[in-house]
């Protein structure tokens, strides 16, 4: 027997790792379960490739039982609900434009930074913090906190293995200038075939009458995603890692947290983590 936690598919490598994978399984007669927010046909939707997965698909709709618990309740939120007011004064996320006069969020923040033994905070560093042999700008770090700048951690060539790093190292991460992610899909085309090549690939933004045309009579692929969906697609993860590893974190952000995604291709990702984001928020956390 085998059995997936939250199971989803978001990257044509692993998309066709799992395939293979599930394949061979399935013919030795192992058993699988899984939990997943998202239901078998509409794993990997909108991928790359995607057509390359369907077979997969298939064989999980043949030879696992798909059910539905159709909960109407997202416990995470209800828990949060309940915030006393000792939680209140220990808030953790600050709505903020960060060049103004405030400062609440900057003197909490300067608090949990130098909270702790003075053995492991009183020798803190402003300088980037080294991770995987990449260089990540930060604020400042000590042995046990680290405060980052949005930019530094999510709009960048950041990959999940930096982010379970990060949280394994320290025990709390500050992050400030926070934007808002997502905006109103666009229609791209990225050249066929070069996602699979050593070479950078190009992509282009066109008018959305003139977008199927030019795809049907070039070949390429046709993609949908706003600007901002990457860096969204990266605080995803990020807060995936945060959260499994139990890592505390405070946030300056631009906007309240449920504005946080806006549009986007990603609306029913960024949902589980609000819905984290609000958990962590909670003296349970």
């Amino acid at each position: 027997m085998l059995c997936f936690d939250e199971f989803f598919v978001s990257d044509i490598g692993d998309a066709m790792i799992l395939a293979k994978l599930f394949e061979a399984l399935l013919e030795q007669g192992i058993t699988l379960v899984a939990t997943s927010n998202i239901p078998i046909d509409e794993l990997y939707k909108n991928g790359l490739q995607r057509q390359r997965f369907l077979p997969t698909i298939e064989l999980l709709k043949r030879f696992t039982q798909e059910i539905h618990l159709s909960g109407l309740q997202d416990h995470r939120l209800h828990q949060s609900a309940h915030l006393s007011t000792e939680l209140a004064t220990g808030q953790r996320y600050f709505v903020d434009a960060f060049d103004s006069d405030s400062i609440e969020w900057p003197a909490r923040f300067e608090q949990v930074f130098n909270a702790g033994p003075p053995s492991e905070t009183a020798a803190w560093i402003d300088a980037p913090l080294l991770v995987h042999g990449r260089i990540i700008d930060t604020v400042k770090y000590n042995q046990r906190v680290a405060w980052f700048e949005f930019d530094a951690l999510c709009d960048g060539p950041r990959s999940q293995l930096d982010y379970i790093e990060i949280a394994s190292r320290f025990s709390t991460v500050i992050l400030t200038k926070v934007p808002v992610l997502g905006g109103e899909p666009r229609s791209w085309i990225r050249a066929r075939g070069t996602e699979d090549g050593a070479q950078p690939f190009e992509t282009v933004a066109i008018e959305t009458a003139a977008f199927e045309t030019a795809a049907f009579n070039t070949g390429n692929r046709q993609l949908s995603y706003a600007v901002s969906d990457d860096p969204a697609r990266r605080f995803i993860s990020l807060i995936d890692e945060l959260y499994d590893q139990g890592v505390e974190l405070y946030i300056q952000a631009y906007v309240p947290m449920g504005e946080l995604y806006s549009g986007g291709a990603l609306s029913f990702e960024f949902r589980r983590t609000l819905s984290r984001l609000t958990q962590m928020q909670s003296l349970e956390y």
